[in-house]
């Protein structure tokens, strides 16, 4: 279970490290990325 734990937690860091650098970027251009 030492893995898939692993895994859930790198997940949930990534989308908020994206979440952070979408606000520091600009909340309102998160169309303009795509």
């Amino acid at each position: 279970m030492s893995g898939f734990y692993g895994g859930y937690y790198g997940i949930v860091f990534l989308i908020f490290l994206i979440l952070i650098l979408l606000v520091i970027g600009g909340y309102g251009c998160y169309g303009t990325e795509a």
